[in-house]
């Protein structure tokens, strides 16, 4: 019965070891662990809500890598829809496209060095009547 805390503080201190402290205490910086792709899309290799958001990524030039889920499993083993957007260094979970386009819009668009790419990032990720309404030309 004593040997039980002793064996739950080596699990952590393992466990630790491994993966290292969680950005949040070690102040909120990216871990070597991830390579610098600060974030994690998981989605479906076939579907345009993925293809929306993995379209949007690459323009703005952000740092990510993608994990493909099975798209119906997902909401039956984990409740919830693909895709989804992890930010490794906030410990964000965005649950789909929408959420995580503004979120991009609003944390990682302004962390854009160049102004000319930040702006069009800024046009490309805005939400009003010309970038919501499809017209084709």
């Amino acid at each position: 019965m004593m040997t039980i805390p002793f064996a739950v503080i080596g699990s952590f201190v393992a466990i630790r070891s491994m993966i290292g402290m969680p950005p949040s205490i070690m102040g909120n910086k990216l871990p070597k662990l991830f390579n610098g792709k600060r974030y994690q899309l998981c989605a479906m290799p076939i579907n345009h809500f993925g293809e929306k958001l993995r379209w949007c990524l690459d323009l703005i030039k952000a740092p990510y890598e993608e994990s493909n889920v099975a798209g119906i499993m997902t909401i039956f083993l984990r409740g919830r829809t693909v895709p989804w957007l992890v930010d490794r260094q906030s410990r964000s979970l965005l649950g789909n496209s929408d959420e995580a386009l503004f979120f991009l819009s609003a944390v990682h668009v302004p962390t854009i060095p160049d102004r000319e790419e930040r702006d069009r990032a800024i046009r490309l990720l805005q939400r009003d009547t010309d970038t919501i309404t499809w017209r084709p030309h």
